[in-house]
């Protein structure tokens, strides 16, 4: 499996579901689901969240690359806006959005504050390594 639809389409046979249970499910459209597991474009990020719980996994394939795209992908796989994740850091969320940019690196100490807090909000094993392979990449 390669795509996000991909594993949609798996997980949802799978289950014995049609699309229009997995749309139910997802609180998106049965039309947005066929294009989803159709590769004919992807979910926008306010359903990534959903998508994530209904798999009950991160497929790989969807972290971003580059350090700030993925903590930015973090950040929305957590649900955080800017604001809340920056407060969370002790930092200003200007300094947030220029890592999300790539316009600034962080530093050790807050590259180690980021790994507690992931470590103190993943739910799972699986989702804990994912989140450490995302600040390690």
């Amino acid at each position: 499996m390669v795509t996000l639809g991909d594993h949609l389409r798996a997980k949802r046979i799978d289950l014995g579901l049609l699309q229009r249970d997995v749309a139910h499910i997802l609180k998106a459209d049965a039309a947005s689901v066929y294009n989803w597991e159709n590769n004919r474009n992807e979910p926008s990020f306010n359903f990534i969240p959903r998508i994530i719980d209904f798999l009950g996994y991160i497929p790989t394939s969807l972290i971003p690359d580059g350090f700030g795209k993925r903590i930015a992908f973090y950040r929305r796989t957590m649900g955080f806006t800017q604001k809340e994740l920056a407060w969370k850091l002790s930092i200003d969320p200007s300094t947030l959005a220029k890592w999300e940019q790539g316009k600034r690196r962080l530093s050790k100490e807050t590259v180690k504050k980021l790994k507690g807090l992931m470590d103190s909000l993943a739910p799972d094993a699986e989702l804990f390594e994912l989140f450490h392979v995302i600040l390690e990449r």
